[in-house]
């Protein structure tokens, strides 16, 4: 029979104290990152709206498709700041550190 209440638990010899500092902060890093996907996505908004985003005789040109997906993703990207800065969680998963 199978204990489902059973806990492995594998200790880290090199892993640092659970009180050590950190060296950044986690919404530091998530803003970091939301402003790099801003840059990401103005930038290829901006290539695909130079190649072409209207439709011509044979149908959508070669930009059209792009160019709305890096709207859709610079559109995202202010909820996900709201989110971080208002501190509002998002996470599916939550990491719980156990006291020895």
């Amino acid at each position: 029979m199978s204990n489902s209440e059973i806990e492995i638990v594998v200790e880290d010899p090199t892993a640092p104290e659970i009180d050590s500092p950190s060296v950044t902060s986690i919404r530091f890093v998530d803003v970091a990152v939301s402003l790099l996907l801003t840059a990401l996505a103005v930038t290829l908004g901006y290539d695909n709206w130079r190649t072409g985003i209207s439709w011509d005789s044979t149908g959508p040109e070669a930009g059209y498709f792009p160019f709305y997906l890096s709207v859709i993703l610079a559109g995202a990207i202010p909820a996900a700041l709201l989110a971080i800065l208002a501190d509002i969680s998002l996470a599916l998963v939550e990491r719980r550190l156990r006291a020895h």
